[in-house]
């Protein structure tokens, strides 16, 4: 359970940044509806990563935090 609960919070945090980080820099792709592109992809992905990798290590020590 709890893991599905890190999972979804990771997420979900994951999603609020990339888009916060994605208007400030006024950048915007979609795989599914723009033309392909692979820097832009490499970018949107790499954001991605870069936060949710953080994200995700800091929610875990969150959650699952002993005491």
């Amino acid at each position: 359970m709890k893991k599905s609960i890190l999972a979804l919070i990771s997420i979900l945090m994951t999603v609020i940044i990339y888009e916060w980080i994605s208007a400030h820099f006024n950048f915007e792709y979609n795989v599914f509806s723009d033309k392909f592109n692979l820097l832009s992809f490499c970018i949107d992905i790499g954001i991605w990563v870069i936060i949710f990798v953080p994200v995700h290590l800091i929610v875990e020590k969150a959650i699952f935090r002993k005491g």
